[in-house]
């Protein structure tokens, strides 16, 4: 049987069904490889030094790749024209959920596990808290006949009652009637019985969860991850590789010294800041190293050229630019392109989820109708560009007729600010001409 994750006792994993079990245990070996915990690759014997190294390369990978998506940030528009008084709230509520470290939070769970999720949860203050949720905490209930239509959702996660014991506690997310209800249960100690301790209605069509594949995986409910098991393997080679080069370089690295003709008790010094004195006729000689270093070196490049290959992400994603000298827009776009490649396919599986959250608090705040709102949502460039060639091509845009909101988006600018920036630096202007004037300047 897989570990088990978290705190889970063995009664309470016993009822969790077999396929979650696989899939809970997937999940924890790819967070077990992104925080670098992995087995020993040598043996090492009581009083000898460990020469087992580990290299993590999943984690920085999988970092670039969450970067690459939210890592610049995201806008959303209800009217490209102008800026209404619901998209105004729909940016103080992301403001208030902290957008972009919950954005960054939940491109991870998708990168680990697969999937992602957010929970929205109604407030007293009128703007709604986002949750994203641990994809190993929920279980999806889909129709026999579809699965990609969701009839109900289950967050199960252990915890402790104050004597110590552990309980799971399950919230079941189910359709009633027109809406959904959401039922609170906690389990007795050690005990698949569950008891109801609260019960909420809501109201809408749609349920409180939003959900989506961190990458397309057809014929399945859950996505792909960007950690799975063939990248682990591989990242345990290399790590294996690396460890037996230490290995090497400490056995072998230096040449081995060897004396005929001393006499037996005579201790000969042969430190670098030592002067060698050798009885008569005596000798030492150096047996040179034979180990392969290169060859070695040579497949680590390999293993890791590899890893790079398997996840997408160039090195000249991690700012490996040796040799590459200075790179034209067109050049850049072909190195890095795996990388955007699979970050435009991300953009259309996380773009739908951060659609629906959006049209799902605009309903529950009160400000459309689920079936009249549309949002748009607006990505940053990826590539790093020169600033004044950018700015030169943006100046022929506007030229062309292209808006100035459209120009300052696409230099990172945000253009409602802009101009209330621009009108307080113009009434200090006035301010300051009038006091001139009334000074007689």
């Amino acid at each position: 049987m897989p570990v088990q994750p978290r705190i889970l006792s063995e009664s309470l994993w016993n009822i969790i069904e077999v396929g979650q079990q696989e899939h809970l245990a997937q999940i924890q070996r790819a967070w077990l490889a992104y925080f670098g915990r992995y087995k020993p690759s040598l043996k090492v014997r009581p009083g000898e030094p460990d020469d087992n190294t580990f290299v993590n390369f999943i984690r920085l990978l999988v970092d670039k790749g969450v970067f690459f998506l939210f890592g610049k940030g995201v806008d959303f528009e209800l009217d490209e024209l102008r800026e209404t008084e619901a998209e105004a709230w729909l940016e103080e509520t992301w403001a208030r959920n902290r957008k972009m470290l919950l954005l960054q939070k939940l491109a991870l769970n998708g990168a680990i596990a697969g999937h992602a999720f957010v929970k929205i949860q109604r407030t007293g203050n009128g703007y709604p808290r986002l949750v994203v949720l641990d994809p190993e905490t929920v279980a999806v209930k889909l129709r026999e006949d579809d699965i990609d239509q969701v009839e109900g959702y289950e967050i199960r996660y252990p915890s402790r009652t104050p004597d110590g014991k552990v309980v799971l506690v399950r919230q079941r997310i189910a359709r009633e009637g027109a809406g959904w209800v959401i039922i609170d249960e906690r389990s007795i100690p050690d005990s698949p019985v569950w008891q109801e301790v609260g019960r909420e209605t809501w109201p809408w069509a749609f349920p409180p969860v939003v959900d989506c594949q961190n990458l397309p995986l057809p014929n399945s409910y859950w996505g792909m991850p960007d950690v799975t098991d063939d990248l682990i393997r591989l990242q345990e080679k290399l790590n294996f590789v690396v460890s037996n080069l230490m290995k090497i370089l400490r056995y072998h690295a230096h040449p081995k010294l060897f004396g005929y003709g001393v006499p037996h008790g005579v201790r000969i010094r042969v430190g670098p800041d030592e002067m060698t004195n050798l009885p008569q006729g005596a000798k030492v000689e150096a047996i040179a190293p034979r180990a392969d270093f290169q060859g070695a070196l040579d497949l680590y490049r390999e293993l890791k050229r590899a890893m790079h290959e398997l996840t997408q992400v160039p090195e000249i994603a991690l700012g490996r630019v040796e040799g590459s000298g200075q790179v034209s827009g067109v050049a850049l776009k072909v190195l890095y392109g795996p990388l955007l490649d699979k970050t435009a396919v991300k953009r259309q599986t996380y773009g739908y989820l951060l659609e629906e959250i959006n049209r799902r608090l605009l309903v529950v705040g009160g400000h459309a109708r689920y079936e009249d709102v549309r949002v748009k949502v607006v990505w940053p460039e990826l590539l790093p560009a020169d600033p004044k060639a950018q700015r030169e091509v943006a100046m022929l845009d506007l030229q062309l007729g292209v808006s100035q909101d459209t120009i300052l988006r696409s230099l990172g600018y945000d253009p409602a600010l802009e101009r209330e920036k621009q009108e307080l630096a113009s009434q200090d202007t006035a301010e300051a001409l009038l006091k001139a004037f009334d000074r007689g300047a």
